[in-house]
């Protein structure tokens, strides 16, 4: 395991931290002030109504990918402590799609959720029914998504890094890349040397003697 204090100085696990940080105040000011109580005219009751323009799925949308890349955030956090000590090369490669594919993925529903938080606030008629809080936690949730976008895009930069270096220093099949040493063996002899090597185990075509006379092979 890695030393925790040189880990929590690398700038993707500082980034990881401030995600972790931004899906807890997205998702917590939603689930605490996002949706209050509210009086139905005429009824004489009152029932839930999210800060939204009254769509609930906004509402769960925020909550439900905060939550997740609350729990990502930590998985994440945990690979980066062990990967160090991690020798299977098969293992790394895979982490490290991983967190690419997540990151990724989850920079992207960042934007969704920032834009449809946004459209729905500004749909939103009569704001002056809900208290200063409710209203600071609407604002604070879709500032922090938007923060959440960048953070999440730092982090798929650091892993398309990741898997670029691991790339490049390591083949597709896990082993590792070494640089060609020389062979303990002679190299094949060249062309003009084939004769001291090849085998001549039948002298099929006739010679020549030194007087320049013609000999019949013989058999």
């Amino acid at each position: 395991m890695a030393d925790p204090i040189d880990v929590l100085r690398r700038p993707q696990v500082i980034c990881r931290l401030l995600s972790l940080l931004f899906s807890i105040i997205v998702f917590g000011c939603i689930a605490d002030k996002g949706k209050p109580e509210i009086d139905i005219p005429g009824t004489g009751r009152s029932e839930k109504y999210c800060v939204y323009d009254g769509d609930d799925g906004a509402c769960n949308y925020g909550v439900a990918i905060g939550v997740i890349a609350f729990i990502a955030c930590l998985i994440f956090l945990a690979t980066d402590f062990f990967t160090d000590s991690i020798t299977n090369v098969e293992a790394k490669k895979y982490i490290f799609l991983s967190d690419l594919l997540f990151s990724g993925v989850w920079a992207f529903l960042w934007f969704v959720g920032f834009c449809y938080l946004c459209d729905k606030w500004r749909k939103q008629d009569n704001k002056d029914q809900f208290s200063s809080q409710e209203k600071s936690n609407a604002g604070g949730a879709i500032a922090f998504s938007f923060f959440s976008i960048l953070s999440w895009g730092v982090q798929t930069y650091f892993a398309f890094r990741n898997v670029n270096d691991g790339a490049s220093n390591f083949e597709f099949g896990g082993h590792s890349r070494q640089p060609y040493e020389s062979s303990p063996y002679s190299s094949f002899p060249d062309q003009q040397n084939d004769d001291a090597y090849q085998a001549k185990p039948f002298q099929q075509s006739g010679q020549t003697d030194q007087s320049g006379e013609y000999r019949p092979p013989t058999y």
